[in-house]
């Protein structure tokens, strides 16, 4: 009873620093339409936030659900670091280059700004892995409540004072990164972390970890499509617009985050078990409960939806309220398909991870060009969520034939 009692705390802590965390990142998107002029800061910071998340998992390269269901250590700590940074660095190349081929020159310094901040986030992660797996996420908690306070006031104080958005992506970095003294001890608590890689474990790691690597980057590049054509179609006005009135329904997504990361050491342990029952049910919990999520979202904001954001951005976007709902929607299928893209990952099924994500990237592609140019800014929600649910349906398709023989 008081070790459920401790978890429970504990994940009470994770959710409230990440909701804290996701609070300030929501939050600097409205200050830079507050404290800059037009939605000209709003859409490059959308681009920079964009092609991060196309790239994030290559830094990421899908190693967290893989580290945190390794519930029998068959690879050591410190390798999992090592790896992170090398993955890291792979990714900080790749953006370089995928800026300056597709974006105009004056967008390269902020996204790469942008990106060097995300890489930081994502180095956090691995000790929090480290964290998850051994119960204690009210450590990661408490480290995303402060990281988030302090990129929020530092880059509100640099964008008023410089009206500079570069400065201001730079100054989050500078702030945040302190945080490693209290992370990286932490996990240290649980066992020597000694930053290495062997060869073997290298191998392993990429080969096992890479499929789902290219089908996350797939997956993740469908929002980054649909945002990018909206932007080609109808300008960077258009996309900042778009960017800030659908920027609160990511609590669909990170309230949903926040029900399922913390159960994947639990997802690993029963397909470990065979209890395949108990992996069904929870998996069908975890589906209602996202559904519920979304539709207290859809409820809170036809009540309140126009009243927040005329106290975020000002009168002049009420208007475009309607943008609103389609986005629930598209938030919600990108919780789902990330969801069941790790629990892939937890099942090992690395081949189906990569061809249900190309699903939904070549859907995106059609889906785009159709909604976006008929459907205007709604289009690129549209896109997004028609994509997403091709790839989901291909995903539980094979997490169903891969529970298929399991024993209860």
């Amino acid at each position: 009873m008081q070790k459920e009692l401790s978890t429970g705390r504990n994940m009470l802590w994770n959710s409230a620093g990440s909701f804290i965390y996701l609070g300030c990142q929501w939050a600097i998107t409205v200050l830079v339409v507050r404290l800059s002029d037009g939605y000209d800061g709003a859409g490059t910071l959308a681009l920079a936030m964009a092609i991060s998340n196309v790239f994030a998992p290559v830094a990421h390269f899908r190693v967290r659900p893989y580290q945190v269901s390794d519930i029998k250590h068959l690879i050591d700590d410190g390798e999992y670091v090592a790896f992170r940074l090398l993955s890291i660095a792979l990714s900080v190349v790749l953006v370089f280059f995928y800026t300056v081929i597709t974006c105009d020159s004056s967008s390269l310094m902020p996204v790469m700004l942008f990106f060097i901040f995300r890489a930081l986030d994502l180095f956090f992660d691995v000790f929090h892995a480290i964290d998850q797996r051994n119960c204690r996420m009210d450590y990661c908690g408490k480290s995303s409540a402060v990281r988030g306070v302090l990129l929020l006031f530092s880059f509100s104080i640099v964008l008023y004072v410089s009206n500079n958005l570069n400065l201001s992506i730079a100054s989050m970095t500078v702030v945040t990164l302190p945080m490693l003294l209290y992370d990286v001890p932490k996990a240290r608590s649980f066992g020597a972390i000694r930053v290495h890689l062997s060869r073997e474990h290298a191998v392993k790691l990429f080969r096992d970890c890479l499929p789902s690597v290219v089908g996350m980057v797939s997956c993740v590049a469908v929002v980054s499509i649909a945002r990018q054509y909206l932007s080609f179609m109808e300008g960077d006005v258009a996309l900042g617009i778009y960017a800030s009135v659908c920027t609160p329904v990511v609590i669909v997504q990170a309230g949903a985050n926040y029900i399922y990361a913390p159960l994947l050491v639990s997802f690993a342990k029963y397909y470990d078990e065979k209890k395949t029952s108990a992996f069904k049910s929870l998996l069908f919990k975890i589906l209602v409960l996202t559904l519920v999520v979304s539709l207290l979202a859809a409820v809170a904001f036809l009540a309140f939806g126009d009243f927040l954001l005329g106290i975020a951005f000002g009168a002049d976007i009420v208007q475009y309220s309607y943008l609103l709902y389609p986005a629930i929607v598209s938030a919600a299928l990108t919780a789902l398909i990330a969801f069941a893209s790790d629990l892939l990952v937890v099942v090992r099924d690395p081949k189906g991870n990569l061809i249900c994500n190309l699903l939904s990237f070549v859907a995106c592609i059609p889906c785009t060009l159709l909604f976006v140019p008929l459907c205007g800014m709604n289009g690129a929600s549209y896109a997004i969520a028609v994509s997403y649910a091709v790839g989901l349906v291909a995903m539980l398709v094979c997490l169903r034939k891969r529970l298929l023989g399991r024993v209860n």
